[in-house]
């Protein structure tokens, strides 16, 4: 979601520029530009790469031999359609399954292809969850997957946790927020197995084990229940805890 400048010479994307239309919400945040990160400034690279699949291919030897053959467009979608058929004839829609990927745009890419899928009954990943986006305690918790506000309200946080999120790598033009909200005093928490780059900027950093996640979380609710460091009335009409409370 970051907006760049394109010059095109003959159809072909030449150069990328940093555009800087954002402007902060208000007075108590800092604005956010400029947006970019590497994947937009390469963008005239992977569009001329030899790598890019620029038109239908079949794979013609073993999964992962790398052999494949061009084939027409009229070849994949007669292809594609008569396995589907034959899917939605034994298994039903539960056969399918509708991932869009990173090619979300909340528009005629994505609507069109919820729609097909609604239609014949097959399930919708989340697009966030595809992407590594998914913020899976809010929406487990919540039952909503867009949680929280926008990245620049981590500035005014005063203590901030990165849990299997690594802003510095993954979020790159949101990254100066967690930095910007450091010199204003907040303190920031990396859980992470490794060193990253986000945790070597933290204030603490708790090189947790890998696969032992879920222990660490459920000692941390431990302290919250048996301390009462909780607001009952919110969780009481905010959240699903109550139906886990055995009577």
């Amino acid at each position: 979601a970051c907006a760049w400048n394109l010059f095109v010479r003959d159809g072909i994307v030449w150069r990328e520029e940093q555009s800087s239309p954002y402007t902060a919400p208000n007075e108590s945040v800092p604005e956010a530009n400029p947006r970019g990160c590497q994947k937009g400034a390469c963008y005239s690279d992977l569009s001329t790469s030899a790598s890019r699949v620029a038109y239908p291919m079949r794979r013609v030897g073993p999964r992962g031999s790398g052999k494949w053959e061009r084939i027409s467009w009229d070849e994949a979608l007669t292809e594609v359609a008569e396995n589907l058929v034959d899917v939605l004839a034994t298994r039903g829609g539960s056969g399918t399954v509708c991932m869009v990927g990173g090619n979300l745009d909340f528009g005629p890419t994505f609507v069109s292809s919820a729609r097909f899928f609604r239609q014949i009954g097959g399930p919708i990943t989340d697009p966030n969850a595809v992407v590594g986006d998914l913020p899976v305690g809010g929406t487990i918790t919540l039952g909503e997957p867009m949680v929280g506000g926008s990245s620049n309200d981590w500035f005014r946080s005063h203590y901030l946790v990165l849990w299997a999120f690594n802003p510095s790598a993954t979020r790159i033009p949101d990254a100066h927020f967690l930095n910007e909200a450091r010199y204003r005093g907040a303190r920031v928490v990396a859980i992470a197995p490794d060193q990253n780059q986000s945790a070597i900027h933290s204030d603490l950093w708790l090189a947790v084990r890998p696969g032992t996640d879920a222990a660490l979380a459920l000692s941390a609710c431990h302290v919250v229940i048996e301390e009462g460091l909780y607001a009952a009335d919110y969780l009481r009409e905010q959240s699903d805890l109550p139906f886990l409370v055995l009577t």
